[in-house]
């Protein structure tokens, strides 16, 4: 059996900055490659409509 012991502060603070920086280069690429860092952060971000389900109703 594994134990896990929580973080050191110095962990914590390595975590957080290397955490930014993924974030920072992930917005980068975002920004070149669709022109917006919102890239899957909205569901209609290209103002399409929502997709919805039509259901057949029967008239008996």
């Amino acid at each position: 059996m594994n134990i896990r012991y929580a973080d050191t502060p110095s962990q914590k603070e390595l975590k957080r900055v290397t955490a930014e920086r993924r974030q920072f280069r992930t917005n980068e690429y975002n920004i070149g490659a669709y022109g917006t860092p919102l890239v899957g952060m909205q569901p209609n971000m290209y103002n399409q409509p929502a997709w919805k389900r039509s259901i057949p109703t029967s008239s008996t």
